[in-house]
């Protein structure tokens, strides 16, 4: 078992290689949802270890932070069209319950959520992570090949690409999925 300073550390310099690259690559928005061993600890330890370095990365490459869990959202102060998200100890399952409890507390009792485009906004709008854009490509390390909860309403029509294996994700890898992702076709739910 990896000591919980090292395994902290190792992930946040894994996200923050993730951060350079997708800087480099001019990436608008860039997501990043952190392995599952961050789960294990107290959100606030989790943030305090590994979202000082983040924010402060995304500072000096002038992209706008945003720190996603169960408080809520947080962001650093830099105004940017080029974002980055970091979602500690999110669950996309309980973001659509919240979600769904916060329209029907705003609707009233008995109402039933309508399932036209103004129902479906209203909803979106409820939730935690509803910061612009839609989800375009998603890129899941692990060798497991499923979405695990991440962005369940953003990701509906996204694109996926599978690293075999959780480490290493490196720089090498990062340009594969782009180069991959590049020259699909996408088609939107179609």
């Amino acid at each position: 078992m990896i000591p919980s300073q090292v395994s902290l550390a190792f992930t946040r310099n894994l996200i923050s290689d993730s951060i350079s690259c997708a800087a480099d690559c001019g990436i608008e928005t860039f997501s990043i949802y952190p392995p599952f061993l961050l789960r294990d600890y107290p959100y606030e330890y989790v943030k305090r270890v590994i979202t000082d370095n983040i924010i402060f990365q995304s500072t000096q490459k002038n992209l706008q932070c945003y720190i996603v869990g169960p408080m809520g959202v947080q962001s650093n102060n830099v105004r940017s069209s080029n974002q980055v998200r970091l979602f500690l100890q999110y669950d996309g399952h309980q973001e659509i319950v919240s979600a769904t409890r916060h329209y029907y507390a705003n609707t009233g009792p008995g109402m039933p959520l309508k399932t036209n485009h103004d129902g479906l906004k209203a909803l979106k709008e409820n939730l935690v992570s509803n910061m612009g854009k839609p989800v375009d490509f998603i890129i899941r390390t692990s060798t497991n090949f499923f979405n695990e909860g991440f962005l369940l309403w953003q990701s509906s029509e996204s694109e996926y690409w599978f690293h075999k294996g959780l480490w290493p994700f490196t720089k090498k890898s990062f340009y594969k999925a782009l180069a991959d992702y590049a020259v699909r076709e996408r088609r939107f739910g179609k």
